[in-house]
């Protein structure tokens, strides 16, 4: 996925990235954080909202 991003001429494309948006716009869309921690895998609830930049 890295490669064919960069061909395109995206940047700081990656798995992650996508992991990342999909979680926050979920947030966004209401799903509390003991439903993304259980989707997300995230077992801290702190380290989930870290990794979601939300309070």
């Amino acid at each position: 996925m890295k490669d064919a991003a960069e061909v395109l001429g995206y940047r700081g494309v990656s798995s992650h990235s996508f992991r990342r948006s999909c979680l926050t716009h979920l947030h966004e869309k209401g799903w509390g954080l003991h439903e993304l921690a259980t989707v997300s895998g995230h077992q801290s609830l702190v380290q989930l909202q870290r990794y979601l930049g939300v309070d």
